[in-house]
C-alpha cells in the first residue's frame, strides 16, 4: 500500500471561475458541500516560506511565487475586460485521504505581479496579502477637532492651528515617573478656547481633550507651554462623547463655576485640585492654587508654589480673545495659542493610589492587539494571547496623538523593545516571543538526527557576529521640553562617566545595573567592549526600561549560529517555537534553539532554520 502525499493545492478566482490547481488531476473529498473539488494538474511544486529575522521589528511579507498551467486562454480573457492582477487567490496544503477541512492553508491573498503568454503556456505570478495591511491610517479622521465633532459655536473659539486636531490614544500612565514623580508626556487637544470676555464669568469654556477615548483614571495633571508652574496642578477628568456619539476623556470648566453647589454650580470634586470655585461670596481667594486656570489665561493672585510667584499676571499665559457672545456672523478674531502638557497620574486625593493605569491597557501584548486591530488586520487570537501571557511583565506608558499606521507605529515604537517579532498566517496576525532565555525544559520537541533519519543538515552553518554586551537606553520623554529625563545603563560604565560608582544606582537621572551583568563580562572579556544605544519614547517604566538592557545583551553577547534541516511536517513545528536539537557531528547534543524559518512544499519534509542563541552559563559540549 502506497504511502498517502501531500499535494500543494491553488484556488484562483479569475474571470468569474474558481480555477483549481496541482501537481496532479484528482479529486478531495468536502464533507461540508457533501460533494467533492476537482483539481486539475497544472505545476511541479511551489515552496511557501514562513520566515523571521530574530528581534526584527518588521515582519517579512508573506508572498509565494507561482508557476502553472491555467485551463483557460489569459489573454483572451484579459481582452474582455478581466484582470489577473488581483484576483484572490488561496494556497493550502492537502494530504491524501483527508478531508478539504483538514487541509493546511498557507496564505488567502491576491495575485501581484502577472506574467504570461500563449493558451498552454505556464503563467508566472505571486500571490501576497493585500498592502492595504498598511494602508490603513490612526486614529481615523472621524477623530479630530471640526464643527462634525463639537459643534460650529465651539470651532469659533479656536483658532486656525487648533482646528483638525486629533484626539490623542492614551495607553497607561504616560508622564508618570514614580509614585509622586512625574514629566509632562501629552498634549491636550482644546475643542472651546474661549478666553475672557464671555458670557457672566471671565474665565469661562476653557474645554480641552485629554484622549480619544474613556479612561479610568480620575485626575491628570496639567502644565502650561510658558513653563510658569513646573509643579503642576491637577484636574478632574470626565468620560463624555462628542457630537459624533464618540468616547472622549475631557478636562472642563463650567460656565456655572462662579455659582455655589447649592444654585446648580460645580461641586467640590469637580474642580482643579479638588477645590471648590475660585472665589469666595465676598470676592477674596481663600485658596492660591484655585487661581490656576488650565488655559492658562492669566494668575489673579500670586501663587507661593509657582517658581515666580510675583510674575506679572499678564504675561502668566497666551490668552485667546473672542467678542463676546461669538456667532458665526460674529466669528472669532486672531486667537492666540497655549499649549497644555499633561502627565496622567491616578488621584484619589492628595496621596497617589491605584495601579497606574488610567488610559488603555499598556501591556505590551495588549498595546499590540490594539493597534493591529485599528489596522483592520486578522489576529490571531489564540496566539496572540499566548503571547500576551509571555510578554506581561513589559508595558508602554505611550499616546498615538496624530494619524499613523499602525503596524508601522508598531514596528518603530513598540517591537525593537521587546523579545518579540509581529508575523502572519492564514489565521491572522500574531507575536511571536523570542525566548532568548529558554532552556531544554522549555522545548516542545526534540529533534535528533541519530534517531529520526528524516532530519538532516541542508548547506553549512552559518553565523552573525554582530555583538552588543554595554547597553544603554533613553527614556521617560518629557513632550513639553523634547528631551529624555532617565537613561540607563548595563554592562559597565562608559568612560564618559569615569566619576559614577562601578555598578549600582548613580546621582541623577541615570542609572546603572545593579550587579556584574555575567553574561556583558564574558561577552566583554573575549570581544572587547560593544556598545549600543537606544531612545525609546514610550517607556516611563523603569523595570521595563532595564529589561530591554537585560534583553538586548542576553540576546546578543555571543555570534549567533544558525542552521537549516529537512524536518518531517508531522513534528507540526512553528515560527519561534523552542526546540533540541542534537547532531553528534556538529557536536550539538540537546542544543536549545528557536525555529526562525519553515518553507513548505508538497514533499512532506519542511526547510527549519534553526537558530541558536549562545548561552555560556547554560550551553555544554557533549562528549
Amino acid at each position: 500500500m502506497s504511502t498517502p502525499r501531500y499535494h500543494i493545492l491553488l484556488e484562483l478566482d479569475f474571470s468569474g471561475v474558481t480555477y483549481r490547481i496541482s501537481d496532479a488531476t484528482f479529486e478531495v473529498p468536502n464533507v461540508d458541500l457533501n460533494n467533492t473539488l476537482s483539481f486539475e494538474s497544472g505545476f511541479d511544486d511551489v515552496t511557501m516560506q514562513q520566515a523571521m529575522a530574530f528581534l526584527s521589528a518588521a515582519p517579512e511579507a508573506l508572498t509565494v511565487a507561482v508557476q502553472c498551467v491555467l485551463p483557460v486562454d489569459v489573454a483572451a480573457q484579459y481582452a474582455l475586460g478581466w484582470q489577473l492582477a488581483r484576483s484572490p487567490a488561496r494556497l493550502s496544503v492537502w494530504l491524501e485521504g483527508t478531508d478539504y477541512s483538514q487541509r493546511l492553508q498557507l496564505i488567502d491573498g491576491i495575485v501581484t505581479g502577472p506574467s504570461w503568454r500563449f493558451l498552454g503556456d505556464p503563467v508566472s505570478f505571486s500571490i501576497e496579502l493585500p498592502e492595504s495591511t498598511r494602508a490603513t491610517e490612526y486614529p481615523p479622521v472621524s477623530q479630530q477637532v471640526n464643527s462634525d465633532t463639537i459643534g460650529e459655536l465651539s470651532v469659533l473659539t479656536l483658532s486656525l492651528d487648533e482646528l483638525n486636531v486629533t484626539y490623542p490614544t492614551v495607553f497607561g500612565s504616560p508622564g508618570k515617573t514614580g509614585d509622586t514623580t512625574w514629566v509632562p508626556a501629552t498634549q491636550g487637544v482644546w475643542y472651546i478656547h474661549q478666553g475672557e470676555g464671555f458670557g457672566a464669568g471671565l474665565r469661562n469654556f476653557l474645554r480641552l481633550i485629554l484622549a480619544g477615548h474613556h479612561v479610568t483614571g480620575g485626575w491628570v495633571t496639567l502644565c502650561g507651554d510658558l513653563d510658569l508652574n513646573p509643579n503642576g496642578h491637577r484636574f478632574r477628568v470626565a468620560n463624555t462623547y462628542d457630537l459624533l456619539g464618540q468616547p472622549v476623556a475631557v478636562v472642563y470648566e463650567s460656565a456655572t463655576l462662579w455659582t455655589t453647589p447649592s444654585a446648580g454650580g460645580n461641586t467640590r470634586s469637580d474642580m482643579m485640585d479638588g477645590d471648590w470655585y475660585m472665589l469666595n461670596n465676598s470676592g477674596t481667594d481663600t485658596n492660591p492654587e484655585n487661581n490656576y486656570f488650565y488655559g492658562l489665561n492669566a494668575q489673579l493672585t500670586p501663587n507661593p508654589a509657582d517658581l515666580t510667584p510675583n510674575l506679572d499676571p499678564t504675561l502668566y499665559q497666551p490668552i485667546t480673545i473672542v467678542p463676546a457672545y461669538a456667532t458665526p456672523s460674529n466669528p472669532t478674531t486672531t486667537p492666540t495659542t497655549s499649549s497644555v502638557f499633561a502627565s496622567w497620574r491616578e488621584y484619589t486625593d492628595s496621596t497617589y493610589t491605584g495601579d497606574g493605569i488610567v488610559g488603555l491597557s499598556p501591556m505590551a501584548g495588549d498595546v499590540i492587539t490594539y493597534m493591529l486591530e485599528r489596522a483592520g488586520l486578522k489576529i490571531d487570537y489564540a496566539r496572540m494571547a499566548s503571547a500576551t501571557a509571555a510578554l506581561k511583565s513589559y508595558r508602554f506608558d505611550c499616546v498615538v496623538d496624530n494619524p499613523v499606521k499602525p503596524l508601522e507605529w508598531l514596528e518603530t515604537n513598540i517591537l525593537p523593545f521587546l523579545p518579540a517579532s509581529v508575523a502572519q498566517s492564514n489565521d491572522g496576525w500574531y507575536a511571536v516571543v523570542w525566548r532568548r532565555d529558554a532552556t531544554a525544559a522549555d522545548a516542545t520537541s526534540a529533534l535528533d538526527v541519530s534517531v529520526d533519519p528524516m532530519i538532516r543538515l541542508v548547506g553549512n552553518v552559518n553565523f552573525d557576529s554582530d555583538v552588543i554586551n554595554r547597553v544603554s537606553i533613553q527614556y521617560q520623554y518629557d513632550v513639553q521640553h523634547s528631551t529624555y529625563t532617565a537613561t540607563s545603563w548595563r554592562g559597565g560604565i562608559p568612560k564618559n562617566h569615569p566619576s559614577e560608582p562601578l555598578y549600582g544606582v548613580a546621582t541623577g537621572p541615570t542609572t546603572y545595573d545593579p550587579g556584574d551583568d555575567a553574561y556583558s563580562v564574558i561577552s566583554q572579556a573575549v570581544f572587547g567592549v560593544q556598545t549600543r544605544a537606544y531612545t525609546a519614547a514610550c517607556i516611563y517604566d523603569a523595570a521595563t526600561a532595564g529589561r530591554v538592557l537585560s534583553d538586548r545583551i542576553r540576546a546578543f553577547s555571543q555570534p549567533r549560529m544558525s542552521a537549516t534541516y529537512t524536518v518531517p511536517r508531522s513534528y507540526g513545528l512553528e515560527l519561534g517555537q523552542v526546540v533540541t536539537l542534537t547532531d553528534p557531528q556538529l557536536s550539538l547534543y540537546a542544543r536549545v534553539a528557536l525555529v526562525e524559518q519553515i518553507e513548505i512544499d508538497s514533499t512532506g519534509l519542511d526547510g527549519i532554520r534553526l537558530l541558536f542563541i549562545a548561552d555560556p552559563l547554560r550551553d555544554t559540549v557533549g562528549a
